[in-house]
């Protein structure tokens, strides 16, 4: 008896994989360029079945990627997805993910939506929301094209009329398309859903983790999710921000339906033009909400430093900077910056206020300003000098509002830099006092452009380049690991 054999069909009238010859031979007998071939096993027959498809997606990923390095400075790749479920967190609800591409970022958009008019259609819904964020997005950022990729097929054929749009959300995206198509020069391009699309597939996790209700990110707005605090704790992260820095916040009561206020509580904060909300509901969760600004960039490092444990901070953060990191891995790029960091300080404020800088050094999305990324090294680079200054040579660091009092530097105009001129400084040995100057050097170099905020913002410095940034935060961070090899 001859060994059973399984008769792969690529190319035939049913394509697939049979188990005997005459069932192999009706799909290719008299069947033009039929491809077929026989094996032993059937993992054989379905490898080579396949082999076609994994070399096809491949090529895919190459073109991608060759497209992605020829971007000119006008032009923006997106990839979109939408996602859906009936009972994510008891709500029905949709969404969609967005990566938007140019020649020197990539910048994640993603958001849910409960309650919407488009709910009936689905994760329909949310692709043609994600399409409509990312058109939106390369208008603000004065893009003259983008190519848009999709795996939905009524995402182009709305676009070019190809379809009729008989339902509520095609009508209003075939609108949207036609309106903002005068303003930038749209192209699509079609994939395959869960095809292994390397971008594709990102969108589509993104799409996803929108459904968790962690926050949001759209082409104009923000919102993060913060578990641990009520209205009052938000109120006295404020008030130390007011005092601490002398900035003057303004707190407003915000209006909520009559029946949400059983639960829920807004607070509206306003500095200069910025505006940032936060709606505080009774079961200790928080959302602030906010377009990237300073005020934005103030209270979320702040309220980030005040979590009560590491864990929290990490999935905030992950949120803040859109970084599909596993706590695990940032864990080790920490240890990789810090590795002296003491693992048995109990001061877990540190720890987030580090593991945000840590965040910034992985962060690729495009922004306006990136000032924001350095404050947390700033922020830490503080709690260094309170403990060398305060604590070991025994300086009063703080003046009566809770403000840092770092005195006791003195200009050197033959090395352009601070020195710290106290007598109390016979403490150090050299290295450490080499090390103090240093700190407060590059503190102060950060803290007077950036963050010693004029009386209108306007005047601020910025740092418009994410290198710059980062650059900044590697130095800052290998700065810090010092401190506990000297200290």
């Amino acid at each position: 008896m001859g060994k059973k054999k399984f008769y792969a069909v690529k190319a035939g009238r049913v394509p697939g994989i049979y188990q005997t010859w005459s069932e192999a031979n009706e799909q290719t007998k008299g069947y033009n360029n039929a491809d077929f071939k026989s094996f032993i096993s059937e993992k054989e027959a379905i490898e080579w079945m396949s082999l076609e498809e994994i070399d096809e997606i491949s090529y895919t990923n190459e073109q991608i990627e060759k497209e992605i390095t020829n971007l000119k400075n006008d032009e923006v790749i997106a990839f979109v997805d939408g996602s859906y479920s009936s009972q994510k967190n008891g709500k029905e609800k949709y969404s969609f993910g967005a990566i938007l591409i140019n020649n020197d970022s990539e910048n994640n958009l993603f958001k849910s939506f409960v309650a919407s008019k488009y709910m009936n259609s689905k994760n329909i819904a949310g692709e043609t929301e994600g399409v409509k964020q990312a058109i939106s997005w390369a208008i603000q950022a004065k893009k003259r094209k983008i190519k848009i990729f999709h795996d939905y097929e009524g995402i182009e054929k709305w676009a070019n009329k190809k379809w009729s749009p008989k339902t509520l959300v095609a009508r209003d995206y075939v609108n949207f398309i036609e309106i903002n198509s005068k303003a930038i020069d749209i192209e699509f391009a079609h994939v395959k859903s869960h095809s292994g699309i390397i971008y594709n597939e990102k969108a589509d996790q993104l799409a996803r983790r929108a459904l968790l209700d962690q926050g949001y990110k759209t082409y104009d707005d923000g919102s993060i999710l913060f578990t641990s605090f009520q209205k009052q704790d938000w109120l006295d992260i404020i008030q130390k921000l007011k005092e601490k820095n002398e900035l003057n916040i303004l707190i407003e009561e915000g209006i909520v339906d009559e029946n949400k206020k059983s639960y829920l509580n807004r607070l509206i904060f306003r500095l200069d033009k910025d505006k940032v909300t936060i709606n505080c509901y009774s079961n200790n969760k928080s959302y602030v909400q906010g377009k990237q600004s300073m005020l934005f960039q103030i209270i979320i490092t702040a309220a980030i430093e005040m979590l009560p444990s590491e864990k929290e901070a990490i999935g905030v953060l992950q949120s803040y900077y859109m970084l599909p990191i596993k706590e695990e891995n940032l864990q080790t790029k920490f240890s990789n910056f810090l590795p002296n960091f003491s693992i048995n300080s109990n001061d877990f404020k540190i720890k987030n206020i580090l593991l945000s800088a840590v965040c910034g050094t992985l962060m690729k999305g495009y922004l306006p300003d990136y000032t924001y990324l350095v404050m947390p090294l700033f922020r830490s680079m503080e709690y260094y000098l309170h403990i060398i200054l305060g604590d070991k040579l025994g300086r009063k660091t703080t003046r009566k509002n809770g403000a840092n009092d770092f005195c006791h530097f003195s200009f050197n105009k033959k090395t352009n830099e601070y020195e710290y001129n106290h007598s109390t400084k016979e403490r150090l040995n050299n290295e450490q006092l080499q090390y103090l100057n240093k700190l407060y050097n590059m503190y102060n170099k950060l803290r007077h452009p950036y963050f010693h905020l004029p009386q209108n913002l306007i005047d601020a410095s910025v740092i418009s380049k994410l290198e710059e940034a980062q650059n900044i935060l590697v130095e800052g961070l290998k700065l810090i690991n010092k401190f506990y090899l000297i200290f």
